[in-house]
């Protein structure tokens, strides 16, 4: 399967709203920042933070596979986050590939030296790709909800 990155469409945002079932679902995904329900008419608005960059992960037939962000964080640092999959393709290693291409693309555009992320602790798949993508925790910049994660770029 042929993966890549591009740039998030209307039908792109339609179908991603589909795949956020309810308020929970949408907190694991997005933060408290986001109320569901939503339209996908609204996600590229509701999802625009300062300097981020939005993308689908999509097949070689322009099917979405996955969404992901990144912006600027402090000085030297991308954070990643709103990383999902489509529901019918997880555990098929979808998530590490768009990891991948997200923090790719992240360090060509950027040259971090650090590469963050937000897991809520209630998230262990997600955790277990984090660190397994070599990402650590920091407890110390964590909450009692949230996993702060750090990958120090190459």
């Amino acid at each position: 399967m042929k993966l890549s990155l591009a740039q998030p469409n209307a039908s792109h945002y339609d179908a991603l709203s589909t795949w956020i079932s309810d308020a929970e679902a949408c907190v694991h995904w997005a933060g408290p920042g986001i109320d569901y329900p939503f339209s996908g008419e609204a996600l590229p608005q509701l999802l625009q933070k300062q300097d981020s960059k939005s993308f689908s992960l999509t097949d070689a037939e322009e099917g979405l596979m996955g969404f992901g962000q990144y912006w600027p964080g402090k000085p030297g640092t991308v954070h990643l986050g709103r990383i999902i999959i489509n529901p019918l393709y997880r555990g098929q290693g979808l998530g590490k590939a768009l990891l991948q291409l997200l923090i790719a693309e992240a360090s060509h555009r950027h040259q971090p030296e650090t590469i963050t992320l937000n897991v809520l602790r209630d998230n262990p798949r997600a955790t277990f790709l984090y660190r397994k993508m070599g990402f650590v925790p920091h407890e110390d910049h964590s909450t009692a909800d949230m996993i702060f994660m750090q990958l120090d770029a190459d």
